[in-house]
């Protein structure tokens, strides 16, 4: 692994570099970039992304995406529950068995609770699909100065990634990118480098807003992870504590752009 990774830190900033996909930053020339917020050039700083700056941010005033209404149908209710008596190995639902296997009061309360659960999902699937939305505008209106060498190594955690989804399908990273992706190795590197710099983007964009917008963290919203968190928030570690806050910032700035 250590081998690819000197490959793709190489072949990144070389290769890429000359087809002139970077911006570089000029080191003699001083430039004045809107400002990120403190905690988020922090977590950047424990990434080790480095000189990247975002250059001009895009106008947001009147950027608004509306979630659609979702509805869940009896036949998509029944698909669900069917899963569930098939590893169960039932051939159908039953008030013994929703209070037996499942410890609810009836089946009504079941089919009910399957509703819920599939409507939430939906919603959620809208809400990310709209986040995807909102930032996919934000980065292509703004205008960002980046350094191709601490895009590459900070490419190599999405090699990292990968690497995870290999070991899931019981495959070597070489053959899952040729296998699984259809990739050859030089597309697969560049679609990292694409993939590490599109993150950093977004980084800088939340950065950049939060900071606008004077966003903050307070204990509520802290609490309301709590359920989320292995232990308390006081006994991570300050690099820790900056993902943390950086997910709960992140998640205001999409909702100032998505009504529910």
């Amino acid at each position: 692994m250590k081998k690819k990774v000197k490959k793709l830190i190489l072949y990144l900033t070389v290769c890429i570099g000359t087809l002139g996909i970077l911006i570089l930053m000029s080191s003699n020339k001083i430039a004045s970039y809107p400002e990120i917020d403190v905690r988020i050039q922090k977590m950047l700083d424990y990434m080790k992304i480095e000189n990247c700056k975002i250059k001009r941010i895009a106008e947001y005033d009147r950027l608004q995406i509306e979630l659609p209404e979702v509805s869940v149908s009896k036949k998509e209710i029944q698909e669900s529950i069917d899963e569930l008596l098939d590893i169960y190995g039932e051939k159908s639902i039953s008030e013994d068995f929703v209070k037996k296997e499942l410890e609810m009061n009836s089946v009504q309360e079941y089919y009910e609770s399957v509703r819920k659960e599939l409507t939430a999902g939906k919603r959620n699937q809208e809400f990310i699909s709209a986040r995807n939305k909102a930032m996919d505008y934000l980065i292509k209106e703004s205008k960002f100065v980046l350094d191709k060498e601490s895009v590459a190594e900070y490419s190599v955690e999405i090699v990292d990634s990968y690497e995870t989804e290999a070991y899931l399908y019981d495959m070597e990273l070489d053959r899952y990118v040729a296998e699984e992706l259809q990739m050859t190795e030089d597309e697969f590197f560049e679609e990292c480098y694409r993939e590490g710099e599109e993150l950093i983007k977004n980084y800088l964009i939340v950065g950049a807003i939060v900071k606008e917008e004077n966003l903050e963290v307070t204990e509520e919203d802290i609490k309301e992870l709590s359920g989320v968190f292995e232990k308390d928030f006081d006994e991570y570690s300050e690099e820790e504590k900056t993902y943390i806050q950086y997910q709960i910032l992140e998640n205001k700035v999409y909702k100032m752009f998505i009504k529910e």
